[in-house]
């Protein structure tokens, strides 16, 4: 922790001390200070007078209601509106960042060297600054400067190829996936930066690329091994309709052939040459699946995943997801709680997933107003005065 720290609310959990000056918009920087959030960490949310892109709709501007996606990632945090393309909001930043452990920013390159809120210009005042820059491709290449969204990155990545069938390609997720992975690679690479420093007092300088994150949980260089051998997945309906999905790799695989040859009437498959061995049935899939499905509409869904409990094969029903947030393993688990944003809008919101010493961690408080707690952030942590403040008001620096 830094000796200039004044920090401006007690908070619990493993990363309680640590404070985090967030300057990104949209999804990759706020997840990864969201799970530091959670962890205990005090989050400052830098903002723009018009708001985060990501508010959308009368979120856009102060004290307007936050969308359900902005309000999820963005919770447990305070909020301070500036003007960075002013050089005084820049010295606002830098005045923050001296009083911080991390900065988070997912500009284009170049852009936070123009505003001045870059590695270099705020490591000048606070060595011990543990800096993360979370950009598209990198950022240097042939490719930093091009615009990029999560479809794009996954686009770019082959996870398309990966959605697809029979040679098309499919398209992108609606979760958003290439943010989130990069948000949660950034955060664990700061975790290791604030334990490193901890050994050797050195701030840090971090470039996360969400191309990288993205390839990096393809794990492979082919499709073949990133999505498994093609013969062990399924995705079958069962005779009321309910779908199951049943992933047999490795010895699940027999164990499951041994429950579909043992239903009545499809006792020949056991013998049927086209799926003796895991090479021919990945060979003959189209009649394999058949083969299978056929079998699984002989009991409901529930039957099965019965059988194959017992049978200690996995599997799950395909839920949607109401039925999934309303299901008692995930009730049992204290996964969900209300967020209430003010006296007419509310949402229902997934807790963090970090239990430790069997206690969730992290709250689920509202995201902040465009600008809610400047004043008390440039009071608390910078350390300005009430005439500096509203002279930075006045000014509009600050809002």
């Amino acid at each position: 922790m830094n000796a200039e720290h004044a920090k401006s609310d007690a908070r619990s959990g493993p990363l309680a001390g640590i404070r985090v000056l967030d300057l990104g918009v949209m999804v990759s920087s706020p997840f990864a200070t969201r799970a530091m959030a959670d962890l205990g960490a005090e989050i400052i949310k830098v903002e723009a007078f018009e708001g985060d892109p990501q508010r959308a709709g009368g979120g856009l501007k102060p004290g307007g209601n936050p969308t359900a996606i902005f309000a999820s990632v963005q919770r447990n945090r305070l909020g301070v509106a500036v003007d960075l393309k002013k050089p005084e909001g820049a010295r606002v930043v830098l005045d923050l960042a001296r009083r911080s452990d991390v900065v988070v920013a997912n500009f284009r390159p170049g852009v936070a060297a123009r505003l001045g809120v870059d590695y270099k210009s705020l490591s000048a005042e606070n060595p011990n600054l543990i800096y993360c820059s979370i950009t598209g491709f990198g950022e240097d290449g042939p490719l930093s400067n091009v615009p990029v969204t999560d479809g794009v990155i996954q686009a770019f990545a082959g996870v398309l190829e990966l959605t697809g069938t029979g040679g098309t390609f499919g398209h992108p997720f609606k979760v958003v996936i290439a943010d989130q992975i990069a948000g949660a690679t950034a955060c664990q690479a700061i975790l290791g930066a604030l334990v490193g420093r901890q050994v050797d007092g050195r701030g840090r300088k971090i470039d996360i690329s969400m191309l990288d994150c993205m390839l990096s949980w393809l794990h492979t260089a082919t499709r073949f091994d990133v999505a498994g051998p093609s013969s062990t997945t399924f995705l079958l309906e069962a005779s009321d309709g309910r779908h199951v999905l049943v992933q047999c790799p490795l010895h699940f695989e027999e164990r499951f052939i041994g429950l579909i040859v043992g239903q009545p009437g499809f006792e020949h498959l056991a013998s049927d040459e086209r799926f003796t061995s895991r090479k021919k049935r990945a060979e003959n899939r189209q009649q394999y699946v058949e083969a299978v499905q056929g079998a699984f509409k002989s009991m409901t869904a529930a039957q099965w995943l019965e059988k194959l409990a017992t049978a200690s094969i996995p599997a799950a029903e395909a839920h949607r997801v109401a039925e999934a947030l309303n299901h008692p393993v995930v009730s049992g688990r204290g996964c969900l709680a209300e967020m209430h944003v003010n006296d007419t809008l509310s949402f229902t919101m997934v807790r963090s997933p970090f239990v430790i010493d069997g206690v969730r961690c992290g709250e689920v408080g509202p995201p902040p107003w465009v600008g809610q707690h400047t004043d008390q952030v440039l009071a608390s942590v910078a350390g300005y005065t009430r005439q500096e403040i509203d002279g930075l008001r006045q000014r509009e620096v600050v809002r």
